[in-house]
């Protein structure tokens, strides 16, 4: 025969009155037990939150430094304001026989206008970064997209022949794949009801 657990063998030599205490200490004991566990999870809860709110403000601090580099550096402003000047003309970027950029109209004429591999190349990389930062989720998308989406989409709209070009003669078919997908999702957030 089986013998029963030494607290069931206890409880039955003793009395009543020290059953009924015993029994009163164990059910205060879970009770306890259970309010420390659940003050501890509402810690946990709070932790959790304390982290993501944190976690949300390094991202945005990181996206306004990505972006704040697109004024402060000098050579990446200059490429900007070429590419903001192709955009505005409607002109796009391919390339020449050399694999140089050049810059024709939208009816594929030659353009008056003219940006410089060395600024193109930087810029090119300068979104392929902030594409590669979405992608890996270390910026803050809404912020990004809000203040740079436009720009984004157009750029990669002038370029996008360049880089196909680039890619094929360097043997690179994924060249700025990131900054591709990032203008992709911007164009279909375009298309997208406001929230």
């Amino acid at each position: 025969m089986k013998k029963a657990p030494k607290f069931v063998r206890v409880l039955r030599t003793t009395t009543p009155f020290l059953q009924a205490i015993s029994l009163l200490l164990v059910a205060v004991s879970l009770i306890y037990s259970h309010i420390e566990t659940s003050l501890i999870a509402d810690q946990l809860a709070e932790n959790r939150k304390e982290l993501e709110a944190t976690k949300t403000a390094n991202k945005r601090m990181y996206t306004f430094d990505l972006l704040g580099d697109l004024s402060e550096n000098g050579d990446l402003a200059d490429a900007n304001f070429a590419m903001v000047k192709l955009i505005n003309k409607g002109a796009r970027v391919t390339t020449d026989k050399n694999g140089l950029p050049t810059v024709v109209n939208e009816d594929g004429s030659p353009s008056t206008l003219t940006i410089n591999d060395r600024d193109l190349v930087a810029l090119l990389n300068y979104y392929e970064l902030l594409g590669t930062a979405w992608k890996n989720n270390t910026i803050d998308e809404a912020l990004l997209f809000h203040v740079r989406g436009g720009p984004i989409k157009r750029a990669h709209g002038v370029c996008e022949e360049y880089i196909r070009k680039r890619g094929k003669k360097i043997k690179a078919p994924n060249l700025y794949e990131n900054f591709r997908l990032m203008a992709a999702k911007v164009d279909e957030q375009e298309g997208m009801p406001d929230k």
